[in-house]
């Protein structure tokens, strides 16, 4: 690897960052040391920026990839990365479509969001997502949002989707989500790809228009709720639950309870037992 800085010299490289025009260094960031770069590093570079190559960097800051939409090489030791921003890389030219995180920790809003070919996405400890970056300013909501392509998500440990999550994913077809507590608003609003949710942690929280133009969902369970989740009016709008092709699975014990609950009784007919349908919910 031939690092940008044994070809260019300091002032043509900064130039170029703050010009973002790559094309005065070949097209190409190339540094084997480098550990952190700043927000908004190379946001705007438009295709004038093909390659980059940081394999020693732990962070991606807010929008510090963002609309990079030439890359055709992005050498990231993506099993290293710790924290992602805000926007970090919305919108930019995903020459990988499977991303494996494995020490991600937290992840802002839009982080991939418009990134249509990322096809699969895991990131095992990965506990909280969304929030702004104020210093950045005002990012795209939906961590996810838009991500045509994608359609495998792994995200076994996270506790609360933000606003928007996976907001327009189409595609997406397979989600993992073991801990999932609070379900943000919006959080599939117009995953048309999705048949079957599964929730195997005690849901309390589900927000307005989380199933909204979820035109294929038939399944929606929550197999371990041990009390009625707290729902809003806007929960259902727009879902096939409230136009009757789309049923919710609870505990047996709780059926009853679940069904007059506030929000919850006006899709009473679509909730059932999951005792009486293990070929479903098991």
């Amino acid at each position: 690897m031939a690092d940008t800085k044994l070809t260019y010299s300091d002032a043509v490289i900064m130039k170029a960052l703050l010009s973002k025009d790559f094309s005065l260094i070949g097209g190409a960031f190339e540094d084997s040391a480098l550990t952190a770069i700043k927000k908004c590093a190379f946001q705007g570079a438009g295709a004038t920026l093909a390659k980059i190559v940081l394999p020693s960097i732990t962070a991606i800051p807010s929008g510090a990839l963002r609309d990079c939409t030439g890359l055709t090489t992005l050498d990231i030791t993506w099993g290293e990365i710790l924290t992602m921003g805000s926007d970090a890389l919305r919108g930019a030219r995903l020459p990988d479509s499977a991303l494996t995180l494995s020490k991600l920790t937290s992840i802002g809003d839009g982080a991939f969001a418009g990134c249509t070919a990322l096809k699969s996405f895991s990131a095992p400890v990965l506990s909280s997502s969304g929030g702004t970056d104020a210093a950045y300013g005002t990012a795209q909501q939906g961590v996810f949002r838009d991500c045509t392509g994608l359609t495998s998500v792994s995200l076994p440990a996270i506790r609360t989707t933000s606003q928007y999550f996976f907001r327009g994913c189409t595609a997406l077809a397979d989600v993992t989500l073991t801990g999932l507590t609070q379900i943000g608003g919006f959080t599939f609003y117009n995953c048309t790809g999705l048949t079957k949710l599964k929730f195997p942690a005690a849901v309390t929280n589900v927000s307005g228009n989380v199933f909204n133009g979820c035109t294929s969902l038939t399944a929606v369970i929550f197999p371990n709720i041990t009390s009625v989740p707290t729902a809003t009016t806007a929960s259902f709008t727009g879902s096939p639950i409230l136009s009757g092709s789309c049923y919710v699975y609870v505990p047996e014990s709780l059926l009853s309870s679940v069904k007059a609950a506030s929000n919850w009784s006006a899709v009473a007919d679509m909730i059932r037992a999951c005792e009486d349908y293990p070929e479903i919910c098991g």
